[in-house]
């Protein structure tokens, strides 16, 4: 297993000894607690809302409800062969960092099975990663808008009002920006992952100075509108 993500039961044991030697340490490493674990950093990120929709595209793992808080959020996981007095944990540490834990208690399973987790904890660490990283943020792009518009609401000034339906799994608008180049405009709107007080629907009205020919969507620059000769 990898060092840096694994405390393995050898070490656990040897403390556990260490406290126990009154009483003796009999018994093999494997009747030990375990622990594969491995840490990620948030950027900032809420911690709940990228962790749940991280969950989401990471096959045999869904949220178990019930034993969630808001900074320790409880996972149930399907394995080839189940574990017995298996946890599994993604938890919010205060250094701005997540920590994905699975925790068991070592009396059915072999230290193979043990290793075949380490996949699963690879694959939700790296969907949390993309999750809560800053530099995953999705822009929105013309073809995954429905009933999109872009009309001239107003001619002092110019105004055109763009809106549209984001059709993309999972996400939501977060803001809308403009960026300028020259004598156009490029409309973004950014989304991030669904929460209650956010909308999957957009509705922005952009004043075009004089100086200004097009207006384009996305970093695609999907042309909506230029100026009539």
């Amino acid at each position: 297993m990898n060092n840096d993500s694994v405390l393995s039961a050898r070490t656990v044991g040897l403390l556990l000894c260490t406290v126990a030697v009154l009483a003796g340490c009999e018994g093999t490493m494997s009747d030990l607690i375990w622990i594969q674990q491995k840490t990620v950093a948030l950027n900032g990120a809420d911690f709940e809302r990228c962790v749940t929709f991280a969950m989401g595209s990471v096959s045999g793992v869904s949220i178990n409800t019930t034993r969630s808080t808001n900074s320790d959020i409880a996972l149930n996981v399907k394995l080839t062969q189940t574990i017995p007095f298996l946890g599994v944990d993604v938890q919010h540490r205060a250094n701005d960092t997540a920590e994905i834990l699975f925790t068991g208690k070592g009396t059915h399973e072999s230290d193979a099975e043990r290793a075949a987790i380490t996949p699963l904890l690879e694959s939700i660490a790296a969907a949390v990663s993309k999750a809560c990283a800053k530099s995953s943020e999705t822009v929105l792009t013309l073809k995954d808008v429905q009933f999109f518009k872009a009309q001239e609401i107003s001619s002092s000034p110019l105004t055109i009002r763009i809106s549209g339906l984001a059709f993309h799994s999972s996400l939501a608008v977060r803001n809308i920006t403009v960026a300028q180049d020259k004598n156009s405009l490029q409309v973004l709107v950014h989304l991030t992952p669904a929460a209650e007080n956010l909308s999957v629907t957009f509705s922005y009205d952009l004043i075009v100075p004089n100086s200004i020919d097009m207006v384009s969507f996305g970093e695609e620059k999907a042309l909506i509108w230029h100026r009539s000769p």
